[in-house]
């Protein structure tokens, strides 16, 4: 009996140490910025300023800013956008390289929500989207006349580490 209470102390002893308060440098698990890290997605934030390109004399600008998520391929999109037609619905989306180029799209067109301003011409919206951006490539979002067309872009800004 004193055997089987003395390892039963010892197995108590042993769970407490390693249940995580222990003091000592153990290593932690990789968190998902590590792992993103890794696998060569970043794990960084990013915001892009948005300039008008004067199509078609608009002046949508605002701001776009992608942070990581917690989850892999998936990144918090905040959008910020002033100066659009009342009511209306813009698509958008990243691209690699500078605004100008018609870089390669990021993900689906399908993961980005569509931006519809109010009737004031704006809004502001959090939302998943189900992209992964690489580390050491530029990207710029680009902003379309239309929600249903990717072939006027009326805004556009590069992405830049926050």
């Amino acid at each position: 009996m004193r055997l089987s209470l003395g390892l039963a102390a010892s197995i108590g002893v042993l769970c407490a140490c390693s249940s995580g308060t222990s003091t000592t440098s153990a290593s932690p698990a990789p968190s998902a910025a590590a792992a993103s890290s890794a696998s060569g997605e970043t794990a960084r934030t990013f915001a892009a300023s948005l300039v008008p390109t004067n199509a078609a004399g608009n002046r949508v600008t605002g701001r776009i800013k992608l942070s990581p998520s917690g989850r892999a391929g998936e990144l918090t999109a905040e959008v910020d956008v002033r100066g659009g037609a009342e009511q209306k619905q813009y698509g958008w989306e990243v691209r690699s390289g500078q605004c100008g180029e018609m870089g390669q799209t990021v993900g689906s067109p399908v993961a980005y929500p569509v931006i519809e301003t109010r009737a004031d011409g704006m809004i502001q919206f959090r939302r998943p989207v189900r992209i992964t951006l690489s580390q050491g490539t530029t990207y710029q979002v680009v902003v379309f006349a239309d929600n249903r067309s990717r072939d006027t872009i009326i805004a556009c800004g590069v992405l830049r580490p926050e």
